[in-house]
């Protein structure tokens, strides 16, 4: 069973104070991913940390301790934490984060970001992104001009499977919107895999995935979500996700699933661990050398000393009904209701594929704004809870601009003067 973590609420970020002078050393931030519009930033809204240029170091595990994956330092040194992946539009020219711009600074956290940089990398939903397995004409991909989707479907037991065409990497963090198949017997899945050879039982294939399945039946309820990951071909452990634990972390109402809900799905993916995420909120983690227990359909228990997968994957994307149907995982298919069909939207990943760079100039570029690695003051950092908006447990679509909960000035209100 998943872990059960604190609902946050989200927010669009808005511009905060001007930049503050001075002189530090350098700090380490994680990987810088660029400078963003504030006001296209999701942040979570009910934990803020207001540095100092000396202190400001102290953001990263700020931000890793309330489980994100990601952390954004205005020139105020104010630090807001995130986890959803922002679109590549939010993107501003650098120079907007130089002193005075109106740009932020986003980081991203990884293990090895001392040597290797971080890009976002998003995956155009169009059909010449993918290489398709089998069954071409089951997928469907459409562009309204404003936001692309891909339609999978399903015709009987009659599925397909499609993976993204342009590469394989090593780590990172990967998410996509998605609304799937509620049918029993229908199962969708969206992974990451070190290879596109699939033998009976695995047997043969030392393969490496982090994987999240959509289930409707046997071993779940339906509209159920689970979690697994393998590394050489075996098992971490296996994770049903019953629909009233995401009900109750997404603060969806009880009609709510995945099945009618537009949902985002998200995993990052570190050596030292593997962390699931819906719509921007932790769902579960597992830490390298962490002991997991678990049962398997026939019955049987196993425990392991959980290991990451630590092979370069390709996104990939099933929709499929088990082929022995007297086991029937994911339930019995009713063939005479097809076809069935998945939507999915905003396929995002955040990829560490490159060098920082030897030239000592770019390589400080690389690092971040300047202004984050000069300036004095030796002031301790200050936590604040920021102003709480909404009710706990709120839906993520309760979104407000930042600049709601900020007083004169691009002062951060504390809860007590709210």
């Amino acid at each position: 069973m998943a872990s059960r973590w604190r609902p946050c609420v989200l927010v669009l970020l808005a511009a905060s104070a001007a930049c503050t002078a001075g002189q530090s050393q350098p700090a380490p931030l994680g990987a810088y991913l660029g400078c963003f519009n504030p006001s296209q930033l999701q942040v979570d809204s009910l934990k803020h940390a207001k540095f100092s240029s000396s202190t400001i170091s102290k953001c990263m595990p700020f931000c890793n301790g309330e489980q994100h994956t990601m952390h954004v330092v205005s020139q105020a040194y104010d630090c807001w934490c995130m986890t959803l992946i922002p679109d590549e539009s939010a993107r501003l020219p650098a120079a907007a984060c130089s002193s005075n711009g109106n740009g932020v600074a986003l980081f991203y956290r990884f293990k090895d970001a001392s040597k290797q940089m971080c890009r976002l990398a998003p995956v155009p939903l169009t059909r010449s992104s993918f290489d398709i397995h089998y069954n071409e004409h089951h997928a469907t991909f459409t562009d309204n001009g404003i936001t692309p989707e891909m339609v999978l479907q399903q015709q009987g037991s009659d599925g397909i499977r499609l993976a993204a065409n342009d590469g394989m990497y090593l780590y990172g963090q990967y998410q996509v919107t998605a609304k799937v198949a509620g049918a029993s017997g229908v199962v969708t899945a969206f992974y990451v895999r070190s290879t596109d050879s699939y033998t009976l039982g695995n047997k043969d294939s030392p393969f490496h995935e982090i994987d999240i399945e959509f289930l409707n039946g046997n071993p779940a309820p339906p509209n159920s979500i689970w979690l697994n990951s393998y590394k050489n071909g075996m098992s971490g452990g296996e994770s049903l996700i019953k629909p009233a634990v995401y009900q109750q972390l997404l603060g969806l109402s009880p009609s709510q699933n995945t099945e009618n809900t537009y949902i985002t799905y998200g995993f990052n993916w570190q050596p030292d661990y593997v962390m699931w995420s819906l719509n921007g909120r932790a769902l579960q983690k597992r830490l390298y050398d962490q002991n997991m227990t678990w049962t398997e359909m026939d019955g049987k228990s196993y425990w392991r000393a959980y290991r990451p997968p630590s092979a370069a994957s390709h996104v990939t994307f099933s929709m499929w009904s088990d082929g022995d149907q007297s086991r029937a995982f994911g339930g019995k298919l009713d063939w005479s209701k097809s076809p069935y069909r998945s939507y999915f939207t905003g396929l995002k990943r955040i990829l560490c594929d490159a060098a920082l760079p030897s030239d000592p100039a770019a390589a400080a570029a690389a690092l971040g704004p300047a202004w984050l690695y000069g300036g004095s003051g030796g002031q301790a950092a200050v936590v604040t809870e920021s102003a709480r908006v909404g009710q706990s447990g709120s839906s993520s679509s309760n979104m407000i601009r930042l600049s709601e909960v900020l007083g004169p000035a691009g002062r951060t209100l504390t809860t007590a003067q709210v």
